[in-house]
């Protein structure tokens, strides 16, 4: 059913006033089907509330195949997911809150009594501190909140109640809180509720960053309505600590970490199992407590999380919306998206990004539609990872979230999809099953207390109007289980740092949010005058709001009372949008691009239907492109009937029409035919002719004429390359990158980018390709090859380079200077600055020395001018540097020159755009910007490499820490090949020079790796060194041995076919665990730092030679290097382990270094 709108739209163009008929459609649902579908959501939650009454009360949970209850420990272990229950009857407390919201008020007060009558806490069972909290705590503190609403919308009706629910919420804390007595106050991840943490039987010290993250709504609420302000500072210690231990280059958090030590376990970091509610209790704190200091926390966190996981153009496009290492963010960690990540749109929305927000709940709901129910994990082409489906709730949360912020119909569409899946495929006569396998619909015995708590109840408030609740919902926030807590508490005062700041623009030194002192006061000040918008529904979006400023207004000086706070939201923001603005309105502007002003009055035929009916098919120009690849992705798997019943639905469902035009296909394109040429161009895609007569295709999507046209042309370059790889003898044309790193301790060669080259900049031993005198021919360079000396050769031999002179390229090392000027555009200075001024005003000493007196004297303490004795103090001889150029004002050949011509040994340039990296863009090769690729036929004796722009304020920060902490200049290594043994030997070779240390007798690193299986050993730790005596020629060498579990040795080692040898699997998992479980000793920091450089660099001598890690080069270090590493292992090191003990590892991992002299690096 549709319902169409004819409506007038003003424009101006040229001072002139033009009204323009749009005819648009949208989906609408009448309201008796919105009646029907509310009432089906209410009898399909007592289908399976009356059934868990009937059959399994007082158990924790229905087994609705069994039509029976689940006891803790009464039935075969399912492991880690039995640590929910407790013998407490988790469904009924689960489920209060719910019965009271569906306005079943007589079950509702029969429900409290049974908890009251028959559910203890004084059980001895572990449970799991997070699911306690968040279903037990949270939901008796839901039904608190519900009888007190009750009793206040109907005196006659329990009036016995006297906190009784709240009394068994202070019980179940209090029984909580022996699992925050750890050292970093991370809680253990279980704890007993009868003796607390001690019980010998499982106590764990790793906990995942949700399960510690997700505290401080529940234990605040329990402070605020007691008066106990423990509960809440337990719970903000907890949640400042994760956010002390963040990486500061990515501000991600990782996924499981040691409660005692702080360090991360799995670095992995997504939005999805592990992680996800820790970000939704930043946002939801400080809606609840009003601490800015977790919106600030939310914010960095959030602005990360769209800068890694999501790729180029991932906003628009959300299919690779996949976690990465939070400390190498731009390597995917995992290549599938769980169902847990499903609540991001929710998240996403409710923080103002809706363009995002829309396209990733639209993502999500086509796996839905695909499989009719959202498997616990997919793939980017939305296929099956994990086939299970646990009636989760979501999916069904976001939706109801959008639904709320657009008043969209479509979204009244999927809940209604979603609810008939439900009902279709997990119904059993004894409640809802999970479901075992999608793609057979087989159940499981399992029924979460969270299918009642939180599915059915999002269902049913998406189907329902305020005025049909029995509370006013906006009074409330709900919880990661969807429980009530009242917002608007007052803070309670602590007797360790007094009553906190009752409104965030007032002083806030003190609050019970921050134990660290991990706090940017200013940054928080400025997003909480942001929040104070009547309706700041950028927050978080691509505007002027999320860099800290209200849409269309301008900021406010701090204010001391609440009248001034007030009076500060309304100078903050525009005078429009204020209390009588519509929610939609502001929206709608938003989303049309459209600035406040007093136009909107003055076509009067304009109503409220029109105004949403033109903000809905703004929607849905997000949504059709989307669903339009998703129905390619299904062709492409084979599923033609499946994709013609999905486009008879869109077609239904759509509010724009489908697009029936056919493209091109790799195997099609001819480069002679105009039409081709023409077609792929509205791709986004333009083709450039290369020196050596091939075709070089570039793709920038925001080019192309549609979103859609966008990712066809995406999908036409992985044809091209699928159809090269397919080709015999074919040549690829994928880029080989360079590498710039860092070499200086800590590093020493593992701080690594990925770097753009160029074809004009040769390397050491090159000089011969660029004869001094006459121009070389194109044809006899092989620049940007990235060959080394064996490529080389094999190449001249194919005929692909003059086999003739024969090149042995070195890379390049190292001191790192800022030139000056920093664009390099003009003659450079013969001295750099070895570390970034003053947060970038090194690279521009003119604007340091600005004559602008005026300027000047206006500029904070931060931005005084430095005179140039100050900055000879930064300063160091540019001939034989490395320098750093920033991108723009001349050619990069230009810029190559001039540092040439000034000294340098080499040169990188630093993109200029703020925000841009090797993992969201394609790195190029810059070209010399002249016909021939070569102004006038000459080459530049120097490496010159490109950078993007967060890339080269990593190696700048890195040079600045240098300076900081040594006064010594950062060394640099530009090579043509990511090879860690030869940067790792490059980087000692390079700190002996620079050091005048004896480097005339150098070794050979050897290595070995082997697996003992049942050994003879009983080691007190998971790692240990140990030393290794003389064999022949060679030096002592040492043994690191690692215990490994099934789990770690699979990512650590695979065996090759049935012999007794291994590989090294992932030599980056090896430096990882061992990185975790390094002795601490006095001489930890710069010793762990060059051994794991060490093992980095030979443990890719221990790989399959197919594998990306594998290499052939030598590691070679100078016996000062060889005196310095056994000096480090040495007092660390083990004579033996004991043999005698009660448990033994079932198999160690060696690997073994030793020590050959060789031949020392030239």
């Amino acid at each position: 059913m549709f319902r169409c709108h004819f409506f007038r739209w003003l424009l101006f163009s040229f001072g002139m006033l033009f009204c323009m008929e749009i005819f648009c459609q949208g989906v609408y649902m009448s309201t008796d089907e919105i009646t029907e579908l509310k009432n089906k959501t209410k009898e399909m939650f007592f289908h399976a509330y009356r059934s868990y009454m009937k059959n399994a009360f007082p158990a924790d949970e229905l087994m609705p195949l069994s039509c029976k209850g689940r006891y803790r420990n009464s039935e075969p272990s399912r492991g880690d997911i039995d640590d929910a229950l407790g013998n407490f009857s988790l469904t009924l407390i689960d489920s209060l809150d719910t019965l009271f919201i569906f306005n079943e008020l007589d079950e509702f007060e029969r429900a409290v009594l049974n908890i009251l009558d028959y559910v203890s806490l004084d059980t001895d069972v572990d449970v799991s501190v997070f699911e306690t909290n968040i279903r037990v705590l949270g939901g008796l503190l839901g039904g608190h909140m519900a009888a007190l609403e009750l009793k206040a919308s109907h005196p006659n009706r329990m009036t016995w109640y006297d906190k009784q629910l709240l009394e068994m919420a202070v019980d179940a804390g209090n029984r909580l809180l022996p699992a925050f007595n750890t050292t970093t106050g991370l809680p253990y991840p279980r704890v007993n509720l009868n003796i607390g943490i001690g019980t010998p039987r499982r106590v764990e010290t790793d906990t995942c960053t949700a399960c510690a993250g997700t505290m401080i709504l529940e234990f605040a609420t329990l402070s605020r309505l007691t008066g106990n302000s423990i509960y809440e500072e337990k719970a903000a210690r907890a949640m400042s600590y994760i956010w002390k231990q963040r990486n500061r280059f990515s501000d991600l958090v990782g996924t499981v970490i040691n409660v005692h030590s702080g360090e991360w376990v799995r670095r992995e970091s997504g939005v999805g199992a592990g992680i996800d509610s820790y970000y939704e209790y930043l946002w939801k704190a400080y809606g609840l407590l009003g601490e800015p200091v977790y919106l600030h926390r939310f914010q960095t966190h959030y602005s990360a999380v769209e800068r890694y996981l999501g790729g180029f153009n991932s906003r628009a496009f959300p299919f690779s919306f996949l976690s990465v290492y939070m400390h190498r963010p731009s390597e995917r960690s995992r290549n599938f998206m769980d169902a847990l990540q499903a609540f991001w749109p929710g998240l996403q929305m409710t923080s103002g990004d809706m363009k995002a927000a829309v396209a990733l709940h639209e993502m999500l709901y086509q796996v839905h539609r695909r499989h009719k129910l959202l498997p616990e994990a997919f793939t980017p082409d939305l296929d099956v990872h994990w086939a299970y489906h646990l009636l989760r709730p979501e999916l069904i949360e976001s939706t109801y979230l959008l639904y709320q912020a657009t008043r969209d119909p479509y979204y009244l569409r999927v809940g209604s999809d979603i609810l008939e899946s439900l009902n279709r495929y997990a119904r059993v006569p004894c409640g809802f099953a999970a479901i075992k396998d999608i793609r057979t619909m087989e159940h499981t015995d399992q029924m979460d207390s969270f299918v009642l708590a939180e599915t059915f109840k999002y269902l049913y408030l998406l189907f329902s109007e305020p005025s049909e609740l029995p509370l006013d919902m906006d009074k409330y926030i709900l919880s990661t289980e969807a429980h009530l807590l009242p917002i608007g508490l007052p803070p309670v005062k602590s007797a360790h740092r007094g009553t906190r700041p009752a409104s965030a623009h007032q002083d806030t030194a003190n609050s019970t949010a921050d134990f660290y002192f991990e706090r940017d006061e200013q940054a928080e000040q400025l997003l909480h005058r942001t929040a104070q918008c009547k309706k700041p529904f950028e927050y978080g979006g691509e505007g002027t709001a999320r860099r800290g400023r209200c849409p269309h207004g301008g900021l406010h000086s701090s204010h001391a009372d609440a009248d001034a706070d007030a009076a500060a939201a309304n100078h903050t923001c525009a005078p429009d949008e204020g209390e009588g603005l519509p929610q939609l309105e502001a929206i709608f502007r938003q989303m049309m691009g459209v600035a406040a002003s007093g136009w909107w009055s003055r076509c009067s035929s304009f109503s409220r239907s029109d105004e949403e009916a033109l903000l809905w098919s703004r929607i849905e120009a997000i949504r059709q492109p989307l669903r339009s690849i998703a129905s390619v992705m299904l062709t492409q798997k084979g599923g033609g009937k499946k994709v013609q019943q999905q486009q008879k639905e869109e077609e239904e469902q759509s509010a724009l029409p489908r697009t029936s035009e056919s493209l091109i296909s790799a195997s099609e394109f001819r480069p002679d035919n105009l039409t081709h040429l023409q077609l792929i161009r509205r791709m986004g895609i333009v083709v450039k002719p290369t020196l050596d007569g091939k075709l070089l295709l570039h793709l920038d999507q925001t080019q192309a004429e549609t979103p859609l046209m966008g990712l066809f042309g995406l999908t036409f370059l992985e044809q091209i390359i699928q159809l090269n790889q397919a080709t015999p003898d074919s040549e690829s044309s994928v880029l080989l990158t360079h590498t710039v790193a860092v070499l200086n301790p800590p590093y020493f060669g593992r701080l690594k980018f990925q770097a753009g080259p160029s074809r004009f900049g040769l390397y050491p031993g090159e000089e011969a390709l660029n004869p001094t005198t006459g121009p070389q021919a194109p044809s006899e360079v092989a620049r940007g090859t990235g060959w080394s000396d064996e490529e080389g050769q094999k190449a001249a031999a194919a005929g692909k380079v003059s086999s003739s002179p024969r090149t042995v390229w070195r890379p390049l090392t190292g001191p790192l200077v800022i030139a000056e000027p920093y664009d390099a555009c003009s003659p450079i200075k013969n001295s750099g600055l070895y570390a970034p001024v003053q947060s970038g005003r090194a690279q521009n000493t003119s604007a340091l020395r600005s004559e602008d007196a005026g300027e000047a004297g206006e500029r904070e303490e931060a931005d005084e001018q430095l005179t140039d004795t100050d900055l000879d103090a930064y300063r160091g001889p540019i001939a034989g540097a490395i320098a750093l150029v920033t991108r723009g004002g001349c050619m990069f050949l230009d810029k190559a020159r001039n540092l040439k011509e000034a000294g340098a040994a080499g040169g990188i340039i630093i993109d200029s755009t703020v925000g841009t990296s090797a993992a969201k863009y394609q790195l190029f090769s810059m070209s010399g910007d002249a016909p021939d690729d070569h102004s006038n036929g000459t080459l530049v004796n120097l490496p010159f490499v490109f950078l993007f722009n967060e890339e080269g304020e990593t190696l700048r920060a890195a040079m600045a820490q240098r300076w900081r902490t040594s006064q010594q200049p950062a060394i640099g290594l530009i090579s043509k090949e990511d090879d860690s043994p030869r940067i790792f030997s490059h980087a000692l070779k390079a700190l002996d020079t620079f050091s005048e240390a004896e480097g005339n007798t150098c070794y050979e690193i050897l290595t070995n790796l082997k697996k003992e299986v049942s050994p003879d050993v009983c080691p007190s730790t998971h790692f240990f060194i140990s030393a290794l005596a003389h064999e022949g020629t060679q030096e002592p060498g040492w043994q690191f041995s690692l215990l490994a579990d099934a789990v770690e040795e699979h990512i650590l080692v695979v065996r090759v076919d049935d012999s007794d040898r291994y590989y090294s699997k992932d030599p980056t998992a090896w430096i990882t665990l061992i990185d975790r479980e390094w002795p601490i000793s006095e001489r930890t920091s710069d010793c762990k730092h060059l051994v794991l450089a060490m093992l980095e660099a030979v443990l890719s001598h221990t790989t399959d030679l197919e594998s990306s890690f594998a290499s052939n080069s030598s590691v070679v270090v100078s016996q000062n290097w060889i005196s310095k590493i056994n000096d480090c292992l040495l007092p660390i090191s083990v004579q033996f382990a004991s043999s005698k003990c009660d448990y033994k590892p079932p198999s160690v991992l060696h690997l073994s270094v030793c020590f050959r002299p060789t031949t020392c690096l030239r």
